[in-house]
């Protein structure tokens, strides 16, 4: 059972600034046009939802104009927008005797932020049309986690 959380509001609202220079895949350094909306220990998403090569890493701001993150898994061109978001990942809860019960986060269910879809996936294999899943974003640097979602 596919279980897809919406990416699209991730970066509504959220502040935003743009990579001062071209990065090359691999690299803890972002050199960015302004770093002051960060905070600490929050994530970032390099590149729109759904654009393809977009990612989100946990950062911190070391001085104005740069994020140190871990490594970028891909490239990324001068002037790619880069959103100050809280969560870097999506935890995935299942309910077993439907929306009566009370959702448990699933083994396994604790998934990154997938950016460069519109959507976020999780696959279900002992899951049944009879389950109702909920879902809650969580930062797993500051281990801070938001409000659960309605049922899915």
């Amino acid at each position: 059972m596919i279980i897809r959380h919406d990416n699209a509001n991730n970066t509504v609202s959220a502040p935003k600034t743009y990579l001062a220079s071209a990065e090359a895949a691999g690299t803890t350094v972002l050199r960015v046009k302004n770093s002051t909306g960060m905070t600490d220990g929050w994530a970032i998403q390099v590149g729109e939802t759904g654009q393809d090569r977009s990612e989100v890493l946990l950062g911190t701001v070391p001085n104005v104009g740069t994020i140190t993150s871990a490594a970028t898994d891909f490239e990324h061109p001068s002037d790619n927008p880069v959103y100050f978001i809280k969560y870097n990942q999506i935890v995935f809860e299942r309910s077993t005797t439907g929306t009566a019960g009370t959702a448990t986060p699933m083994t396994d269910g604790t998934v990154e932020i997938q950016a460069d879809s519109p959507y976020t996936i999780f696959d279900d294999t002992t899951g049944s049309v009879s389950y109702t899943y909920k879902t809650y974003f969580r930062n797993s640097s500051l281990a801070v986690n938001s409000t659960e979602s309605d049922w899915i």
